[in-house]
């Protein structure tokens, strides 16, 4: 027999026989053993609840010192915990239904009921209110599971958002309260998950979330918000920028002390982001996403450190949301296109085909970097159909160019996202496009991403793509993991260095190693190579003795629109690429008077990407090198006429080619005499016409590098580093070459002019402003009569602030309106700062080089010339001077200085 179901309940009555009759019906309970306290008092009862533990009270509502509904919720309130049964002699239904809204379970009238009564109407009351109570925690523990975190018993972001929303709108009401917030990421947390296993990693983020609380004090709220994250509520005065800073060290001094975890020490070094109430947001998400937007970026500078939110990552997110706006618009606006860079046959020097690179045409910016846009689309799963779309215009150009191409057939190569060798619509996309477009078998590529195809997942798919007889190449490979037994298994055809290694190549050991390595392993599996990133004839070089088959970049060609290819041949677009490619390795003038011999070098030195060309004579060199300078002479000694020595010594005498580098080619030993004369007449290295092919691109190399070495010290020298203009050295050179070809010319009134310009007060600008304010004047300046004058004409920093212009072919009048241009030129696009000018003219019937025919005579004419017009130019602008500046002053050819403009500008 299972025992009765105890029950304590506390009775307030102050009528005696009503107090006996309910003593009476507790010993007459058949289902319960229900024992009764009593008291007479509302008062005794208040006083007796706290001390004892009732499961329901038995309450009459007229007591001596309480009567009425005020009783019963006097005594709720005093014990909210116990359920009530009023019982009253006053059998209304008004009253029973006041005191079941002001907290009664039940009413009973007195003289109504009886023992079983009671006893029913309590053990319902007490069941009743268990489930009340069972179901209120039941609700309770839901809440507060919904609202913290079950690992650590902290709030969780659902709670933290409530806070933040809270705290902003208590600054509505109040808005001198402020408030910060903390997003706490733990740097490479997933190591110690790797390395203890998970257990330890929950108990680090315990003890991390303790360690938070104490530290973030009383007025501070924190919560895990998911991972290894955390985020920390700061209220009231601790909440300005600086101290939520100064708390966010102090997270950072604390949770760097180590925690023990399996008798090791682990370290937890946290990158840290900050808003605070100073950001103005409306709403807590707002706030959340600011300073986890500031927290990645503390992690992308290396972690370990914090970051405040601000104006700069504010128009970051903007920044990117309105790209994302503009080119979801974009792709409605067809804004995306293709562009096409050639891809070449390394052995030939022919064009094989060409990788379609998406490009944006927006409407207002123009041509927009790739940089700038693909990361985004990835990111955003936007690759997709954008690939779908302009597949099809892919499939119609190559099309049309294999219909016009009688030679071999193009290739075009697509990329493929890393995500969507997952799409199952890639297959069905590319069989729609194929279907509209067909073109020959395997001249449509797709390059795909090591991170992309590495999975089993992406093994049948390949296999799929193969059936379709496409070219599968793998894209920027060795800059990702890759299984080499999945690389073998998986149907690849061409594997494409990155331009990371490239770029480093040949200065770089460690790109050279890898690049090597790349190419082996791909001959190893029976795949291609091509190099991409191709800049430069060194690296170009380095690839070809590596054995890669095909190359792209710049040293052949940028991309290039379709419209661009099209209106070109076959022929013309390889000869165009070859012709780049060799004007980038070197240009060689070969000088032989043999044509079979002229000619086998021609052809060995093209076949190794050099641009070449060929006369016979040594009077045709020296016409040659004044059309085009090319960087290196091939010479033959012995030529009719005008010899090799005779002349590499005219060219080594005239100052304009002295630096070009001679390399004699010879059928003679080296220790002939004729080649002991040769280098003593200039020559800078000498070759036999039987040398192998390698000798002979190794010496050629050599001279180039000699070559470019000079031409740059030489445009070192003529440039004025301030101004990027031509500097004195260069001035001196020109005026000599104008003097001379003005003396050839002699036309008329026609001369040459120089102008000598100084800007007013210049010392005030830097007196006044500084030197950094003097030099930017100077290069605005010097642009400003960049602007100014023909392309003929030259200009030049001839020291501090003064520049000269010379105007070659033009008369006075000519001089005085290009003078007058500048002199109102220069206030507008300068500041208001002015100049003087001279201007000196000199008839071309006035420059006599004299009739001798030494070199030394015509040099010392030309001497003469040059100090003159100098002279006469800087005299002139000193009269302008000195006649109150902002002039122009022109000296006259007989030698009398006249002012031509005395009108101050602006």
């Amino acid at each position: 027999m299972n025992p009765l179901e105890q029950i304590r309940a506390l009775l307030v009555e102050d009528n005696p026989a009503d107090a006996r009759l309910v003593h009476e019906f507790a010993r007459d309970c058949r289902h319960i053993e229900l024992s009764v306290e009593h008291v007479d008092r509302l008062s005794k009862a208040v006083e007796l609840i706290p001390g004892n533990s009732f499961e329901v009270i038995l309450l009459d509502l007229g007591l001596p010192d309480s009567t009425g509904v005020e009783t019963l919720t006097r005594l709720h309130n005093a014990a909210p915990q116990v359920p009530i049964i009023v019982m009253t002699g006053n059998d209304s239904d008004s009253l029973a239904i006041n005191t079941a809204r002001t907290g009664a379970q039940d009413y009973l009238v007195k003289g109504s009921f009886d023992a079983p009564l009671l006893e029913r109407s309590i053990r319902y009351c007490v069941n009743r209110w268990k489930a009340m109570v069972a179901r209120k925690d039941a609700e309770e523990k839901l809440l507060y599971e919904a609202f913290h975190d079950g690992l650590t018993g902290l709030p969780n972001r659902a709670h933290l958002l409530e806070q933040i929303g809270q705290a902003i709108a208590r600054q509505e009401n109040q808005p001198e309260t402020t408030f910060g917030l903390i997003s706490l990421k733990i740097d490479r947390f997933r190591m110690i998950n790797d390395s203890f296993g998970y257990q330890a990693g929950d108990q680090v983020l315990k003890t991390l979330g303790q360690r938070l609380v104490v530290t973030a004090g009383v007025g501070g709220t924190v919560a895990r918000i998911g991972g290894a994250q955390f985020g920390i509520l700061l209220n009231g005065e601790n909440a300005v920028e600086e101290e939520t800073v100064a708390i966010a060290n102090r997270f950072q001094t604390e949770l760097s002390r180590p925690i023990n975890v399996e008798r090791s020490d682990v370290f937890t070094p946290i990158s840290m982001g900050i808003s605070t109430s100073n950001d103005a947001l409306s709403r807590a998400d707002d706030y959340m996403r600011s300073a986890e937007i500031a927290m990645h970026r503390a992690r992308t500078l290396g972690g370990a450190r914090c970051e405040v939110f601000g104006t700069e990552m504010r128009e970051h997110v903007a920044g990117r949301l309105r790209l994302d706006r503009e080119i979801r618009l974009g792709m409605e606006r067809h804004e995306f296109h293709w562009h096409y860079q050639p891809i070449v046959c390394l052995r030939s020097g022919r064009v094989l085909g060409f990788e379609a690179l998406m490009r944006w045409q927006h409407p207002e910016r123009g041509l927009v970097p790739p940089c700038e846009f693909i990361g985004h689309i990835e990111e955003n799963c936007l690759f997709g159909p954008l690939f779908r779309h302009l597949l099809p215009q892919v499939l119609a150009q190559l099309a049309s160019w294999q219909e016009r191409h009688a030679g071999p057939k193009l290739f075009v190569n697509v990329n493929v996202s890393r995500g969507q060798i997952a799409d199952p619509d890639l297959l069905l996309t590319i069989d729609d496009a194929l279907t509209q477009h067909p073109c020959a078998p395997y001249s449509l590529g797709l390059e795909l991403t090591e991170d992309g195809v590495m999975g089993d997942s992406a093994l049948a798919v390949l296999k799929e793509l193969k059936k379709r007889r496409l070219r599968l190449i793998l894209d920027d490979f060795g800059t990702s993991y890759s299984s080499l037994s999945r690389l073998q298994r998986f149907p690849i055809d061409e594997l494409k260095i990155d331009r990371s290694f490239v770029s480093g190549l040949p200065s770089n050991p460690e790109s050279t190693a890898i690049t090597h390595a790349i190419v082996t392993l791909a001959h190893v599996l029976g795949m291609s190579v091509t190099a991409e990133g191709i800049e430069s004839p060194e690296q170009l070089k380095v690839i070809q003795q590596l054995r890669c088959e095909h190359a792209q970049g710049y040293l052949f060609s940028r991309p290039l629109l379709p419209v661009q290819i099209t209106t070109m041949s076959y022929e013309e677009l390889c000869s165009r690429q070859s012709q780049d490619a060799g004007r980038k390795r070197g240009q060689i003038l070969l000088v032989d008077d043999d044509p079979a011999n002229r000619k086998l070098m021609e052809i060995q030195l093209r076949d190794e990407g050099f641009e070449v060309q060929t006369v016979a004579s040594g009077q045709q060199c020296l016409h040659a090198v004044i059309g085009q300078r090319p960087d290196v002479i091939l010479l033959d000694i012995q030529m009719p006429g005008l010899d090799g020595i005779s002349t590499c010594q005219r060219l080594k005498d005239n100052a304009e080619t002295a630096d070009l580098p001679v390399l004699f080619i010879t059928g003679h030993r080296d220790d002939d005499p004729t080649v002991i004369e040769a280098l003593s007449a200039g020559g800078n290295d000498f070759l036999s016409k039987d040398a192998p092919n390698p000798v002979l691109v190794a010496r050629v190399e050599s001279q180039v590098a000699i070559s470019r070495a000079n031409a740059r010290l030489r445009e070192l020298a003529i440039t004025d580093e301030l101004t990027g203009l031509h500097s004195r050295r260069f001035l001196f050179d020109a005026l000599r070459r104008a003097i001379k070809a003005t003396a050839r010319r002699r036309r008329g009134d026609e001369g040459l002019a120089c102008l000598m310009i100084d800007i007013d007060h210049f010392k005030r600008v830097n007196d006044f402003h500084g030197h950094a304010a003097g030099d930017e004047l100077l290069r605005r300046v010097g642009q400003t009569l960049q602007n100014a004058i023909r392309e003929t004409d030259r200009v030049a920093r001839f020291g501090g602030e003064e520049f000269v212009v010379i105007l070659p072919d033009t008369d006075v009048q000519g001089a005085s309106i290009v003078a007058d241009r500048i002199w109102r030129s220069i206030p507008d696009c300068c500041g208001g700062i002015t100049v003087s000018i001279g201007l000196a003219h000199m008839p071309a019937n006035r420059i006599e080089l004299g009739q001798a025919n030494t070199d030394d005579s015509t040099t010392d004419t030309v001497q003469v010339a040059l100090n003159e017009i100098l002279q006469q130019a800087d005299a002139a602008m000193y009269v302008a001077k000195a006649q109150g500046r902002n002039r122009i002053s022109i000296h006259q050819a007989a030698g009398d200085l006249q002012k031509v403009s005395s009108t101050t500008a602006g």
